[in-house]
């Protein structure tokens, strides 16, 4: 089972770096989803292992600035809260869309 979700996580991801258009070619993903996994994994359901692993990839990847990281966290904290939703990809879209959001409304 934890190998399956890996492998989700890491297909989800490689979605979400095509929609989030990555823009750091220098940090690693490999050591960034090696870490986010190492620290998310031990968490018991998918949802929350999802929620943690675009959380901390965001934060690896992109280094966003404190702001739009809490932000982010807020908002994608409230929403899987609000939604429950059962799918880890659910979540993991849900991460990709607050980030988004706190991202456009920080430079605004």
């Amino acid at each position: 089972m934890v190998v399956s979700l890996m492998v989700l996580m890491m297909v989800v991801l490689a979605q979400g770096q095509a929609e989030l258009g990555f823009k750091n070619p220098s940090a690693d993903t490999g050591l960034c989803a090696t870490s986010c996994g190492a620290r998310c994994l031990p968490r018991l359901y998918a949802p929350q292992i999802a929620f943690c692993f675009g959380l901390c990839m965001i934060g690896c990847k992109l280094r966003p600035s404190e702001a739009v990281f809490k932000c982010t966290s807020g908002c994608a904290n409230s929403m899987v809260n609000s939604y429950k939703p059962t799918a880890a990809e659910r979540v993991e879209n849900i991460v990709g869309s607050c980030y988004q959001t706190c991202k456009q409304n920080s430079i605004n």
